[in-house]
């Protein structure tokens, strides 16, 4: 139990914002849905501000040579793509406003 305290400590005091004796109150499991929504939030803000750069960039002049689109995987790369399809799996297959 202390090496899985010394584990997520860092996690816990810093972005999750917890105090010692908060964290001495969490299961693991509670730890873990705790640690998954904070990188949910954080994911969701590079996402955001990722959609704007993205179109303010493809309403911009392009460099010579560029055919293609600037999209939200190339601009946050392969953790964001990997991340993106995890939550579409969770969802069962479906983006968001999608009926199914």
């Amino acid at each position: 139990m202390a090496a899985w305290v010394a584990t997520v400590e860092p996690i816990a005091y810093g972005p999750l914002g917890l105090r010692p004796w908060d964290l001495d109150r969490l299961t693991p499991r509670e730890f873990g849905a705790m640690s998954s929504a904070a990188e949910t939030e954080d994911w969701r803000r590079h996402e955001l501000a990722g959609w704007v750069v993205m179109h303010v960039l493809n309403h911009l002049p392009r460099r010579r040579g560029a055919t293609s689109p600037v999209t939200l995987d190339k601009l946050l790369g392969s953790h964001y793509t990997a991340w993106r399809l995890r939550r579409e799996q969770a969802r069962g297959g479906t983006r968001q406003g999608e009926e199914s």
